[in-house]
């Protein structure tokens, strides 16, 4: 069975997922954003008790808050960075991003991320028993993506559709338009009770938020 264990990293209360396989230990680690060692030092005590043994960096967008240690935990692991290509340009520009927000360049520098693998829509990548379905939901950034795990009922959808909102788009390479049709083609066909598990905030549900949402309804 797939499982799910949440974590909350950095001054953007960013959520990092780890999906695992219960049997054989392997683990996607998507959106690594710790920016600190006390996280990192958390992430790597919960692996290490979990026996969990990471084999992918699945990246949902490429903001700062969202990729922050995906190359050192990559390296470190000796495993891939995969994200799409769209956003190649986001994570080239980390030090623009980081200096958008404010963060002292004293203390923070980062380099410009390379992909290691690129993914597109309709993309299947398997963890034990479980597929994971890459679907495409530009618009909070161009290559923004959502993983969908029809076995456990649940898609991650990064910053594009949160409980009760939807992602901004007042950043570079953000559009209105496309992010709702992201959300109405892409998102809500999946099943009422899929579970969401956004990039930040709480989880909610397909349904829930068709019904409710007023940013979609």
């Amino acid at each position: 069975m797939t499982c799910i264990h949440q974590f909350q990293f950095n001054p953007f209360g960013e959520n990092c997922y780890v999906l695992y396989d219960e049997d054989s230990r392997d683990a996607f680690v998507v959106d690594p954003g710790m920016m600190i060692e006390a996280e990192r030092i958390e992430m790597a005590e919960w692996l290490a008790a979990e026996r969990l043994t990471p084999r992918r960096v699945l990246l949902t967008h490429c903001h700062i808050d969202h990729v922050a240690d995906a190359r050192r935990f990559a390296n470190l692991w000796h495993i891939p960075v995969c994200a799409s290509a769209d956003d190649r340009p986001l994570a080239m520009s980390l030090n623009a991003q980081a200096e958008r927000f404010g963060f002292n360049r004293r203390y923070f520098n980062f380099e410009a991320l390379e992909f290691d693998e690129t993914l597109a829509d309709g993309q299947t990548l398997t963890l034990g028993v479980a597929e994971l379905k890459v679907i495409a939901t530009p618009g909070h950034s161009p290559g923004g993506l959502s993983f969908y795990i029809p076995s456990i009922n649940t898609v991650l959808t990064g910053d594009t559709l949160f409980d009760g909102s939807v992602g901004r788009v007042d950043l570079p390479g953000g559009d209105m338009d496309t992010l709702l049709d992201s959300i109405y083609k892409r998102l809500l066909v999946l099943p009422p009770a899929t579970r969401v598990l956004s990039g930040h905030g709480y989880a909610t549900t397909i349904g829930d938020e068709a019904s409710s949402n007023p940013y979609i309804i």
